[in-house]
């Protein structure tokens, strides 16, 4: 960088920008982020080729230094719509980052991506769920276009449907009105696939909806106290739960089995530490709690902040007697 501070045009540096190793592709991006200038059909080239890298680390500084590059050819187009379906997040973070420097519209790239979907190829239509779900402001069509094969009567490839499911999962915060129902209406339906992954990627659409059912907050359970399930989708299913507003106090006095498990207990608890009760009724429920062994000590925190925050709002506010008796009754 100091060469090329010194001398920005002298030609030789590109050539020497080429000769990189692929574990240097990060240092090209950010020389070329400053000095686009130096982007030949040769370093344009060495990029490309550094976007099919089997290393997951050089395919992502590959891509974002594409976009520093500041030169949209086809074959740079091409090669970060692959990317952006990649399976490493980062390298799907860095193609979503390279096509924003380069300016193309995200209706440009929906364009694109929706042609994928209607791919006779499961593996293509896969790769296209993938890369709508980092599309920056989800446009009603990209949600249309998944909500639309994320149902087993347009699409029969269960992959295809797990991954716009999870592109669901990752678009429904951004969502509302009409858009959000439409949504909230596929993914109840995907409770009833016979693939359990599907299920928990539609179970946590659910949750950041604000529409978690009784089955979709069972399914969590199940993701999240399996013994067999990947330490990342039990991690994943705990945190969804973590969402939950409120949170049953079945479901707390569940999770309360797992703070034992030495994959997700430290997350587990971490969740049942941050519960909020926000009625007397659910007081009620959680005070039930206290008697039961597993949970008995950790519930005491919600129940407490509960109580702290009602009396912070009403000084006034006297907890229902009934709860009061059960309180007593299992404290002697």
């Amino acid at each position: 960088e100091g060469l090329i501070r010194r001398d920005e045009h002298n030609p030789a540096l590109s050539e020497l920008l080429v000769q990189l190793r692929a574990d240097s592709l990060l240092a090209l991006a950010h020389v070329l982020r400053e000095f686009p200038t130096l982007a030949t059909d040769r370093v344009l080239g060495r990029l490309l080729d550094g976007t099919t890298s089997p290393d997951a680390r050089v395919r992502e500084h590959a891509a974002r230094a594409l976009g520093a590059a500041q030169r949209w050819t086809p074959a740079v187009w091409e090669a970060l719509l692959i990317r952006l379906a990649d399976i490493a997040d980062a390298v799907r973070a860095s193609a979503r980052e390279a096509i924003a420097m380069l300016g193309i519209p995200d209706e440009k790239l929906v364009s694109a991506l929706a042609s994928w979907l209607d791919n006779g190829d499961a593996g293509v239509r896969c790769r296209a769920a993938r890369a709508l779900a980092v599309v920056r402001s989800p446009s009603r069509v990209a949600v249309q276009l998944l909500a639309r094969h994320a149902q087993a009567t347009v699409d029969g490839d269960a992959s295809v449907r797990y991954e716009c499911a999870r592109a669901l999962r990752l678009v429904a915060p951004a969502l509302s009105g009409q858009e959000a129902e439409t949504v909230r209406s596929i993914l109840a339906a995907a409770m009833s696939e016979m693939d359990a992954t599907i299920r928990s990627e539609a179970a946590q659409g659910l949750v950041a909806l604000g529409a978690a059912s009784e089955k979709s907050v069972e399914v969590l359970l199940s993701v999240a106290s399996g013994p067999s399930t990947p330490p990342r989708l039990r991690s994943r299913a705990v945190r969804a739960l973590g969402r939950l507003r409120p949170m049953p106090a079945s479901a707390f006095r569940a999770l309360s089995a797992l703070l034992d498990d030495e994959r997700v207990g430290d997350e587990v608890e971490d969740v049942l530490l941050g519960t909020e009760i926000s009625t007397d009724d659910d007081f009620a429920a959680f005070v039930e709690l206290l008697a039961d062994p597993k949970c008995g000590d950790i519930v005491f925190d919600p129940l407490d902040r509960f109580l702290c925050n009602r009396f912070d709002r009403d000084p006034e506010y006297t907890v229902p007697l009934e709860t009061v008796k059960r309180i007593h009754a299992i404290a002697t």
